[in-house]
């Protein structure tokens, strides 16, 4: 039905907009530090994951929170868990694709970018072909978040590790390298 498309319709854009918030314009950081030899471009993607990561969980809280006031159209995934899961994970996913694009364009492999939105495009479509007729708008939203998640996958596990030698993802933050990368990232957000 309709009403079913539209809350696929309704829930992807609002996921893109706390995933663009949420990347903090640390995107533009990785394009102009990751060469750096004295930042590290393995540990200087490494904080940047970590940080948008960070980011964005405390906006997709104050976002579901706050959906009463700027959204209430929107207020029907607190009451259905599916949605809500869906929701955070397509916010992530969002977020770290766009970063992972930086990467591969600073570190001059934007082949890996372009096979990854490849990836992403044809598993939304196929699993949205798939699932549609079955599950409605959720099958929209999950087709859409599982063709991200496979392309974020490719991305982090087959792709980074040979674009930028020495990399595995771990979760870190570091004070002072984030001195050095906030007042530029923000400066060009």
């Amino acid at each position: 039905p309709p009403s079913d498309v539209g809350v696929g319709a309704a829930l992807l854009p609002a996921a893109g907009m706390m995933a663009f918030i949420g990347t903090l314009g640390l995107g533009t950081s990785i394009i102009r530090f990751i060469s750096s030899a004295d930042l590290g471009g393995p540990a200087l993607a490494n904080q940047v994951f970590t940080t948008v990561t960070v980011a964005a969980a405390g906006l997709t809280a104050g976002f579901v929170l706050g959906l009463d006031l700027w959204s209430p159209k929107l207020g029907f995934i607190r009451q259905q868990p599916e949605y809500l899961m869906l929701f955070i994970a397509l916010v992530f996913l969002s977020a770290l694709q766009a970063l992972l694009a930086q990467t591969f364009v600073a570190t001059r492999h934007s082949g890996y970018a372009l096979i990854g939105s490849l990836v992403h495009g044809v598993g939304r479509v196929a699993g949205a072909l798939a699932t549609a007729s079955l599950v409605g708008g959720l099958g929209i939203v999950f087709s859409w978040t599982l063709a991200l998640a496979l392309s974020v996958g490719l991305a982090l596990f087959v792709f980074l590790p040979r674009a930028l030698p020495g990399y595995r993802l771990r979760p870190q933050i570091r004070l002072r390298l984030f001195r050095e990368i906030g007042t530029y990232s923000l400066a060009n957000y």
